[in-house]
């Protein structure tokens, strides 16, 4: 479904329809836990990556990332020890990526981000309004094949089963990975599959969740390095869960909480979008 037929479809539908009909939305994303030793930590903490995507004119914001003066080998320098077909194939991919839209890029690229210290940790995540985040799957490797991640799909439903929704059918809001798309599974499991857009990632709430983690990760980091505490992978998972979990909660005198906030400004996404000729909507 193009830009323009999803939001053909869902144009006109208000904050509240959105609300009550994403019953669950989850992404896949890969963190970092901080190295044991003082160097590398020091050095992790240099690089730590505070956005999933930012516009032009921030490569150096602070706000957005922080600059890593640890990269060896400059992008350029490496792709010129690949050989053709591993140079073509990563220049696809970049290529697609930038496409994303004209004003975004992919923050490890335009900073100069080489591959980040620490132990990774990939995790698929999933909230709704009413069940807030539900969803936490860690898993050894980010991505899978769709056997395997058939094997999730009675967790997608427990977790999308917490919005409280009377629908038979669960709805599942997702992007275009290849081995998510496995239709027939999800009706067999009381689930309907609804794609966003390729290359729409400002429609998609959760990528401003990890945006928002990272971010949250990156100063409780800083603060371990400062108090000189080194948390284990189990404690990592922990921190995330209490941040994701936070974002389910109402601040002082706030009438949503901030995961509402993303999902009800879902028709103000998509005419933003409508009114740019189907260009990027922002955040």
């Amino acid at each position: 479904m193009s830009m323009k037929e999803f939001i053909d479809m869902y144009g006109d539908k208000d904050s509240d329809w959105w609300c009550d009909n994403m019953d669950l939305i989850f992404d896949g994303v890969t963190l970092t836990k901080a190295p044991q030793t003082l160097s590398k930590r020091q050095k992790h903490a240099a690089q730590a990556i505070k956005a999933m995507w930012m516009k032009k004119g921030e490569a150096m914001d602070p706000d957005v990332h922080t600059f890593n003066r640890y990269f060896s080998v400059a992008p350029w320098k490496w792709l010129a020890t690949q050989g053709r077909h591993s140079r073509t194939m990563w220049l696809s991919t970049l290529g697609s990526a930038m496409c994303f839209h004209s004003c975004y890029s992919l923050s490890f690229w335009m900073s100069e981000y080489g591959v980040q210290l620490g132990v990774k940790v990939p995790l698929w995540g999933g909230f709704s309004v009413h069940g807030g985040f539900a969803l936490k799957l860690w898993i050894e490797k980010p991505k899978m094949d769709k056997e395997a991640w058939a094997a999730h799909l009675p967790a997608l439903k427990r977790a999308a089963s917490q919005a409280h929704t009377r629908r038979k059918r669960l709805k599942m809001w997702f992007d275009n990975e290849g081995f998510l798309k496995i239709d027939s599974k999800y009706r067999k499991h009381g689930l309907t599959a609804i794609r966003l857009p390729p290359n729409s990632g400002d429609f998609n709430p959760i990528e401003t969740v990890w945006g928002r983690l990272r971010r949250d990760l990156a100063l409780r980091e800083f603060e371990d390095l400062k108090h000189d505490k080194v948390i284990t992978t189990r404690q990592f998972r922990q921190r995330v869960a209490q941040l994701l979990h936070s974002y389910s909660l109402k601040g002082p005198g706030e009438d949503y909480c901030y995961l509402e906030k993303l999902v009800r400004k879902m028709p103000e996404r998509l005419l933003k979008c409508k009114k740019n000729k189907y260009g990027p909507c922002g955040k």
